[in-house]
């Protein structure tokens, strides 16, 4: 489901110390904020109630080895869609013999993808869907970094033809422009023409949460979101 949210102005002497906060550009506006993830909000309900013991104590939350600790995750996606964005990014990923790290990207087609074989083998990488969306984007040797121009996009899969463990989620969609941080970071969107924009954030295990918003001349806009279970599209 879209979220359709009131957005907030907000301006330089805001007293939001902790988020960087971006400077006003004359006839452009920005957006910022902080993405979060946490868990479900039944598991948080109980943890506060001090109920469960496998994973509460008090008010808070013990993690096992079977769980995901959403408050630790690295690979959230905060992303704005820019029809007159036409690529150009350079994103790192790097292949060793335990998977691809990061294991999720987000981007627009005519990004590019900087891949680093660390693995003693050559790997030919490739793009997929479900469906019938496939770019073939070569061989990297063993030690070799190689960039390559993202001609696709929809929800991939970025794999290679000789080890089906190494792969990550691609989720590539024109115009987008994309900051990944940490949980609990801050992402911001700069010197933006005045207008309505889509904004999704994302994380490959939980799905994305849209929202529009306003971006107005010479005025700050500031979006908090959090992803969770039970909050996300899918």
């Amino acid at each position: 489901m879209n979220k359709f949210v009131p957005v907030f102005l907000i301006f330089i002497f805001s007293s939001c110390a902790s988020i960087p906060i971006p400077q006003i550009v004359p006839g452009k506006g920005s957006v910022y904020g902080t993405l979060t993830a946490q868990s479900h909000s039944k598991i948080i309900e109980k943890a506060k109630e001090g109920k469960g013991h496998d994973y509460a104590s008090g008010d808070s939350i013990i993690f096992n080895k079977d769980m995901v600790n959403y408050r630790n995750l690295k690979d959230l996606y905060a992303c704005l869609i820019d029809p007159t964005y036409k690529g150009g990014k350079k994103i790192n990923i790097t292949a060793t013999e335990e998977g691809l790290s990061p294991r999720s990207l987000a981007l627009s087609p005519g990004d590019i993808i900087s891949i680093n074989n660390s693995t003693d083998r050559s790997l030919t990488f490739f793009l997929a869907d479900m469906g019938d969306a496939f770019q073939d984007l070569g061989t990297v040797s063993p030690g070799q970094t190689k960039p390559f121009t993202i001609k696709i996009q929809g929800s991939l899969e970025l794999g290679t033809d000789e080890d089906e463990s190494i792969k990550a989620i691609v989720f590539s969609q024109s115009g987008l422009r994309s900051k990944r941080v940490a949980s609990g970071q801050s992402y911001s969107f700069e010197k933006l023409e005045p207008g309505s924009y889509d904004m999704i954030f994302w994380f490959w295990r939980l799905g994305k949460i849209n929202k529009q918003v306003q971006i107005n001349s010479g005025q700050n806009t500031i979006v908090h979101e959090t992803l969770s279970v039970n909050t996300v599209m899918r």
